[in-house]
């Protein structure tokens, strides 16, 4: 790890939400069935601290919810706990989880942006199939 990255005040972690499937085998349209999501999201977390105190924090917050005894029978800690450490997540974590860690993130300087695609089948078919070419160019622009 460079020193750069270290004494940086400025790191970004990108994450998603949903998935992009439009079509199931055969290529048959699969939107609004069990398990595929409406929409994808590409969210941005942007810290303006230093990445190893930041972390400490982190860590430190973590063994915090570890070691209280409210959460030493809740499912998603002790299932994290056992595979040697964890990390917060809204869809697995109790909502008292949830408020602590609100809380707590309320004190780092951050900011967060997102992105939220909702997914119509039509307009793929007419806007990103008809114009695949279009497409690839956006795409390879993009990333």
């Amino acid at each position: 790890m460079s020193n750069k990255l270290i004494f940086s005040e400025n790191h970004r972690f990108l994450d998603e939400a949903g998935d992009t499937t439009f079509f199931g085998k055969g290529g048959l349209p699969i939107l609004n069935t069990k398990g595929v999501s409406k929409t994808f999201i590409i969210g941005m977390t942007k810290f303006k601290e230093r990445l190893l105190p930041l972390r400490e924090q982190i860590i430190n917050f973590q063994k915090e919810i570890e070691l209280d005894s409210y959460f030493k029978d809740v499912p998603s800690i002790q299932k994290k706990i056992n595979k040697r450490g964890f990390f917060f997540h809204a869809k697995d974590d109790i909502p008292e989880i949830r408020e602590k860690f609100y809380k707590f993130i309320k004190n780092i300087d951050c900011s967060f942006e997102a992105v939220v695609a909702r997914k119509i089948l039509g307009l793929y078919i007419i806007n990103i199939m008809a114009n695949k070419l279009n497409f690839m160019l956006i795409y390879y622009l993009i990333f």
